[in-house]
């Protein structure tokens, strides 16, 4: 699958999936710009000549003179939250909720709107991939995390199911909005992603599992480069579940 001669910018590229899916993209043959809130990029990305921009997506001054210069897609990997995300349900303060949504689904708003007005103003094919999660599809396995100091959090799962009718309201609306021009905006929800988790939950999780279990970022970076390609031409409004099976 090739991205020869895409320009492609990636949000939330110094994170845990980002950097790695940069480095896959351009591999793939596209000019990747990484845009990350984090004052230095990963030594990865630096050692590859990837441009690193340092800024929020969620600001229109950062976000739309970078992409007023031009781009064949983009690929969002921010994943924002403050300090109390991640308490168990009975825990979670209603104001926190709030501003976990605000943050993180205001900001794939943002991303969505923006990346739209910028190809349309231009005229140019764009296709956009979202990150979403399985927890946006299924309700959570809780049995996964018995006996453990973690949980799903709730914040995440209302997120990830809103980026998901997000990815299909726009592409419905571009469809009525655009007059044939071929903007496309897809989602990839991954499975697990192996962070360093507790060896029990590892184990819990993987007896949902084909094969592997937890995943990394090259088992997610094939179907993104996918998404991005011309090959994907006429797939718009979907989500591609990348999860070793954990939600069937």
């Amino acid at each position: 699958m090739t991205l020869a001669d895409k320009r492609i910018l990636v949000i939330g590229a110094n994170g845990l999936l980002g950097a790695r899916m940069a480095l896959a993209i351009q591999q793939a043959g596209a000019e990747v710009v990484a845009l990350d809130i984090a004052e230095h990029p990963q030594a990865s990305l630096q050692q590859a000549g990837i441009r690193y921009v340092r800024g929020s997506a969620s600001a229109n001054a950062i976000l739309d003179p970078l992409l007023a210069e031009g781009f064949d897609g983009a690929v969002n990997l921010a994943y924002p939250r403050n300090s109390a995300y991640g308490r168990d349900f009975c825990e979670v303060q209603l104001s926190d909720f709030q501003d976990n949504v605000s943050q993180h689904l205001g900001l794939y708003f943002q991303v969505m709107q923006r990346c739209y007005l910028a190809a349309k103003a231009r005229q140019q094919a764009f296709s956009l991939v979202n990150f979403s999660s399985i927890y946006g599809q299924i309700a959570p396995r809780f049995d996964v995390y018995e006996q453990l100091p973690m949980t799903m959090p709730v914040e995440y799962a209302a997120i990830k199911a809103g980026v998901q009718h997000l990815t299909r309201y726009l592409t419905n609306y571009a469809a009525h909005d655009a007059d044939g021009l071929p903007f496309r905006v897809n989602c990839v929800a991954p499975g697990g992603i192996e962070d360093g988790q507790h060896a029990q939950f590892q184990q819990n999780y993987r007896r949902y599992c084909n094969s592997k279990g937890m995943l990394n970022a090259d088992d997610i970076s094939g179907s993104v480069i996918f998404l991005l390609s011309d090959a994907a031409r006429y797939i718009c409004g979907q989500t591609l579940t990348v999860d070793d099976g954990f939600s069937t």
